[in-house]
């Protein structure tokens, strides 16, 4: 049981003794320094997730992972699998979920080496005082460029890394028939100051 101390009975009758609107303006000051506590918390927290990404760190990374992690609609297992067509026709209409056997076992196709890149040039002080921010963009090749865009939804308290990645499709005259663009999305939830991943969403 809670002790309660002389000090806490004093803060309440002294608390109950301003009008409402003291009482209230109370409480949204209250409200204020929590979040910005909280905000301070999850931005340090970034920056573990970044320092743990650049060290490829992988009992750390796992430790902003619950386990295991649902998933209605197969778009980890379809990243997962996303160079085994085989394996993708056979994925279950009720997917079964994502263990920690299952990240250590595919960590390298949960994360490869793009989401690896374009960590290592996050801007988080800019992802901090404007709520999003991109990375440069890195050449894969001659014809497939690729970047990420973060953004934080402060009233869903979502982070959103989301890896996109744009190709040239030539003919064999070397002219230009299409670009594709596809990406993946990485969500991550806040809450009281922690990052913890939610799931994946495929982008085509």
């Amino acid at each position: 049981m809670k002790k309660i101390t002389l000090l806490s009975v004093l803060t309440i009758f002294l608390f109950f003794q301003k009008s409402n609107s003291e009482r209230k303006a109370f409480m949204i000051n209250k409200t204020i320094i929590h979040q910005q506590q909280d905000s301070l918390a999850w931005i340090q927290n970034l920056k573990k997730f970044k320092t743990a990404i650049s060290l490829n760190d992988k009992n750390k990374i796992k430790s902003f992972f619950n386990f295991p992690i649902a998933n209605p609609d197969n778009s980890i297992w379809q990243l997962i699998y996303e160079d085994n067509p085989k394996m993708k026709e056979q994925l279950s209409d009720k997917p079964a979920p994502f263990t920690e056997h299952d990240f250590d076992k595919y960590y390298n196709k949960l994360f490869p080496d793009k989401f690896f890149n374009c960590i290592s040039k996050l801007k988080i002080d800019e992802l901090s005082r404007k709520g999003e921010t991109e990375t440069i963009k890195f050449k894969q090749d001659n014809f497939t460029t690729y970047q990420m865009y973060v953004t934080i939804d402060s009233n869903e308290r979502i982070l959103n890394f989301a890896l996109g990645t744009h190709k040239v499709v030539k003919n064999k005259k070397g002219e230009i028939e299409d670009n594709e663009e596809y990406g993946t999305l990485y969500i991550f939830s806040i809450r009281n100051g922690l990052l913890k991943f939610i799931g994946i969403r495929l982008t085509a």
